[in-house]
């Protein structure tokens, strides 16, 4: 874990909140000239803290489609099956998120498709392909109700800084 200064806490927030920001933007709101702004946004690129740069698609505007919420358990918790489906959710387009749980439930699947019945059917062939989910319980979205805009750095990083 890398020790986050005031400076590059602030850029981090800027860029989380507008990646398009140029740096000459983001060199002004610091206080900074843009070389040595460059050069933080280079090293924290450098060091993975930043790990790229995307847009937001509006699917709404351009596509019909369905959020679906899998929940996922193994027929067993050894590392085989786990690294099956694990590169099965790798190699999966429309399987756009997926978080590994603890508890009873192993892993938490985030589909996004065309239709209910494309999700039935993908949902077939990943139990057929993979044979080794014992239970899979699925969540459709009806409605968004609040957009993923970024992590709470403040909180975290002043969190961290107040543990001994």
């Amino acid at each position: 874990m890398y020790k986050i200064d005031k400076i590059n806490r602030k850029l981090l927030e800027i860029i989380q909140n507008d990646g398009r920001s140029s740096n000459q933007d983001v060199a002004e709101k610091l206080n900074l000239s843009p070389s040595p702004c460059l050069q933080r946004r280079k090293y924290l690129e450098e060091k993975g803290v930043i790990t790229g740069y995307s847009s937001q698609v509006d699917l709404k505007k351009i596509a019909r489609h369905v959020f679906v919420w899998a929940e996922v358990t193994l027929k067993h918790n050894k590392v085989a099956e786990e690294k099956i489906f694990e590169k099965y959710l790798m190699d999966t387009d429309y399987i756009i998120k997926a978080l590994a749980l603890g508890g009873k439930v192993d892993y938490l699947v985030l589909f996004c498709v065309p239709s209910v019945e494309f999700y039935q059917t993908a949902t077939y062939t990943m139990m057929e392909e993979t044979n080794i989910i014992k239970n899979l319980t699925s969540h459709f979205v009806m409605r968004e109700v609040k957009k993923f805009e970024g992590f709470p750095l403040s909180l975290l990083l002043d969190a961290q800084d107040a543990t001994p």
